[in-house]
């Protein structure tokens, strides 16, 4: 190799820069590689897959195929500087680095990477507030990820007044991070326990029965509910979650044919609508907006608005947006509709979802049998 190609491959080895350019001579030239030098730490090289053919070859040949190796190292240096250089460590190099992570970080990182959707990251990020609480805010390393830990965690989310559903929604989460790290070997063992989750209760699949929710729609709306109110009642009649009822067009409905793809699922659904649900598209449309229902607001004003009417109506149950959809899907169950329909009405892509609305069948099947247990039997004087 001639000196000014030795030199020229020197200057590409600027010292900030953690990869450097090497040669290695071959019995017809010189091979291209680089090296990763990083400070304390073992050094590691990698094949660029060019070759210098000889110190006879053609000089400007030579430098095109020197700013070539730039280019990939530079693409190389990018990965790196951007939080991707555990790319370029060997199995345990990254078991060290990253168990003094802060996984707070991770989780966050993870996320933002992942889901684009604000809904789902507002999930992620209410989680992580969970964890730094029940952390008592203190700084939590990937090397506290233990069984002990993750049993702790949910002990914690068992004391709050939640949900069980919700509960289990902030461990899905937590779980989701841990088996990342788990599945690209961050972490040695699983520290998760089998049976992670809460079981959900019946009261959190509660929804209107039939009388109530025909109550309801003759109660008056309270002042300034009147589009709430009718997107609630749509909702009943159509299954979509809030979310949905916030960029449903008048488009999405061709006559009574509603065509929706779901945000949460990404799932399309369609079906004909009921008369109910198309008489409050026809008043809707006197607002003269693209959207159905136009200013729905947010999902927590919504639900206070809900639950004010729901009292006006007289209903002793505790209503939010959530129930319409519950609604919906048990009212049909309880209408004969089979179970498989429903999952495709509703939008799910797994039926385990769609089942967990069959109590409502086994709560009706059960009332039904109380009601001929007296039926023939008398009484000794």
């Amino acid at each position: 190799m001639d000196k000014r190609t030795q030199a020229k491959i020197r200057a590409q080895n600027v010292p900030i820069n953690v990869f450097k350019l090497r040669t290695r001579q071959i019995s017809f030239g010189y091979s291209l590689f680089y090296e990763v030098c990083r400070q304390n730490l073992p050094r590691k090289r990698g094949a660029l897959h060019l070759i210098i053919k000889g110190s006879a070859g053609s000089y400007y040949e030579d430098v095109e195929i020197i700013q070539l190796a730039r280019r990939k190292l530079d693409t190389l240096e990018k990965m790196y500087r951007s939080n991707e250089s555990l790319s370029f460590m060997d199995a345990n190099e990254k078991k060290k680095i990253v168990s003094e992570c802060s996984f707070y970080t991770i989780f966050q990182e993870y996320y933002i990477r992942k889901y684009k959707k604000h809904s789902t990251q507002k999930n992620f990020i209410t989680t992580l507030s969970h964890l730094k609480n029940f952390n008592n805010g203190k700084e939590l390393l990937v090397k506290n990820i233990t069984k002990e830990f993750s049993f702790n965690l949910k002990n914690y989310l068992d004391r709050l007044n939640l949900a069980n559903s919700t509960k289990n929604s902030y461990l899905q989460k937590y779980k989701e991070v841990v088996a990342y790290l788990v599945e690209n070997k961050h972490i040695n063992d699983n520290p998760i326990p089998k049976r992670f989750s809460f079981k959900n209760n019946l009261v959190d699949r509660q929804y209107l029965e039939e009388l109530e929710l025909i109550k309801l729609m003759k109660t008056p709306h309270p002042q300034y509910s009147e589009t709430v109110c009718q997107g609630f009642v749509f909702a009943c009649f159509s299954g979509l979650r809030w979310e949905d009822l916030t960029v449903l067009k008048f488009d999405d409905i061709v006559i009574d044919l509603l065509k929706i793809k779901q945000g949460k699922t990404d799932e399309y659904v369609e079906f004909q609508l009921p008369p109910q649900a198309m008489n409050i598209v026809h008043s809707r449309r006197k607002y003269r907006s693209d959207l159905v229902f136009d200013n729905l607001g947010s999902n927590y004003r919504g639900n206070r608005k809900i639950k004010v009417w729901v009292k006006n109506a007289k209903i002793s149950k505790t209503v939010t947006w959530h129930v319409a959809r519950h609604t919906f899907a048990c009212l049909l169950l309880l209408k004969g509709v089979d179970i498989f329909h429903l999952m495709k009405l509703l939008g799910h892509t797994d039926i385990k979802s769609t089942m967990k609305y069959l109590h409502v069948l086994k709560e009706h099947k059960a009332k039904a049998t109380e009601a001929l247990s007296g039926i023939g039997l008398t009484t000794s004087s």
